[in-house]
């Protein structure tokens, strides 16, 4: 039913250092958005700053977390 869609929710908290790539990847797996895209978030912040330090672990070199077709996108999703 599209009330009970509407009405889920997602709350994550990072604690980590890796740059922010982990809270990108998050945030695309809580809410199934696929336009919260590491790729594309790292090239929109060089383009503001310059440049982006890699993570720790590699997660710039890692391919985005694949949403299955049909899943709803979670609008009231957060990550802090």
């Amino acid at each position: 039913d599209a009330n009970v869609l509407n009405q889920r929710k997602f709350l994550a908290i990072n604690v980590g250092c890796n740059k922010g790539y982990d809270a990108v990847e998050i945030m695309r797996m809580g809410s199934a958005n696929t336009e919260f895209d590491v790729k594309n978030w790292t090239k929109t912040i060089k383009k503001i700053k310059g440049q982006l330090p890699q993570g720790v672990c590699g997660q710039h070199n890692l391919s985005p977390l694949q949403i299955p077709k049909g899943v709803p996108v979670v609008e009231n999703a957060m990550v802090y």
